[in-house]
């Protein structure tokens, strides 16, 4: 395989993503701390930006799966997911007892990523209710994958069309087990249709684009005002397979993106720790963020090398199990599929 071949892309975008959202984080903390607001971190929101983009690629990886047995997908998916949450929630959890002993600390089903109670639990400072929206991707995913490339296409194009006829009316901070119905989960399918149209699949992405679109032509529906922005980043995605086919990306950035989820995963907490050491109210606001973004961006790093490298000895072990396959779904090392007759 050529490295040209590889979605290296993908993960300079994984990290590109890890970074807007530690950045709004930082840039909370200083406002914060300084007592002001900003109209462009208010309205622009690139924490935001980050979590959508994380939710495309998700997509775009996860139809790579299919054909995989869909044992195994379940198991590296858990395994991707459970290990570097937990260690990351227990070290959030310790800042927080460090910053506010007097804080009770009470537990919330949410809290083992499943669509139930509260998704934002502040005392734990790791951003996991977006993981829930990913186990939630996941479980479907993995239904579909047991029915084959028509069961996958089939199960994007109806989950795009009940999230745009009937969408979710309650808070999407609220861990509900409908919240497959929530207007977030069209960038899981954008991307898993974007991944299906590169393999010669034609039709699910037709379908999805349809169901998304043509209901703004008769209702205001509280989807319709991420469907103008979600196709613009499965643009961007679909601009990074192709100059991954091309071009190889710089190693480090290759390396960051391999880092990313650690990176997401335990940055607020080192954020939070350095506001509490660091004389923050004493220095500029650009300068705050400057230190904070490059500190924590470092720490948070090396704690995502650890736990990639943990992943990746550990999936090594399951796959090389009697009956599995040592293959590896990471996306900087997976081609793209030859394109297929399916449509």
């Amino acid at each position: 395989m050529q490295r040209g071949h590889k979605l290296e892309f993908l993960q300079v975008l994984r990290l590109v993503a890890a970074g807007l959202v530690l950045l709004h984080h930082a840039v909370g903390d200083v406002l914060f701390i300084h007592g002001r607001t900003s109209w462009t971190y208010t309205h622009v929101e690139p924490g935001t930006i980050g979590v959508l983009i994380f939710f495309v690629l998700s997509g775009y990886v996860i139809a790579l799966q299919i054909g995989k047995p869909p044992l195994q997908f379940a198991w590296h998916r858990l395994l991707r997911i459970y290990p570097a949450y937990i260690a990351a929630a227990l070290v959030g959890t310790a800042v927080f007892q460090l910053g506010s002993p007097s804080t009770p600390v009470h537990f919330d089903w949410s809290m083992l990523l499943l669509p139930a109670g509260q998704i934002h639990q502040e005392w734990i400072l790791v951003p996991y209710w977006t993981l829930i929206y990913e186990m939630i991707f996941y479980t479907l995913a993995f239904f579909a994958i047991t029915c084959g490339q028509r069961g996958f296409d089939t199960m994007l194009v109806g989950w795009a069309i009940l999230i745009s006829v009937y969408p979710l009316a309650e808070n999407p901070m609220q861990a509900s087990i409908w919240i497959f119905r929530e207007p977030f989960c069209l960038f899981f399918i954008g991307g898993a249709a974007l991944c299906r149209l590169h393999q010669g699949a034609t039709a699910p992405a037709i379908g999805v684009l349809i169901a998304v679109c043509l209901p703004r032509f008769w209702r205001d529906l509280p989807a319709s005002h991420v469907v103008m922005f979600g196709i613009a980043i499965v643009a961007i995605v679909h601009i990074a397979v192709k100059l991954s086919e091309r071009f190889a990306a710089p190693r480090m950035l290759v390396h960051g993106g391999d880092w990313s989820y650690g990176l997401y995963l335990l940055h607020i907490p080192v954020l939070r720790a350095l506001a509490k050491v660091l004389p923050i109210a004493a220095m500029s606001e650009w300068l705050s963020i400057a230190i904070l973004v490059a500190a924590a961006g470092a720490v948070a790093s090396a704690f995502g090398y650890g736990e990639y490298t943990f992943y990746k000895w550990a999936k090594a072990r399951l796959d090389l199990k009697p009956g599995r396959r040592a293959d590896d779904d990471s996306a900087n090392a997976e081609s793209i599929p030859a394109p297929t007759a399916v449509v």
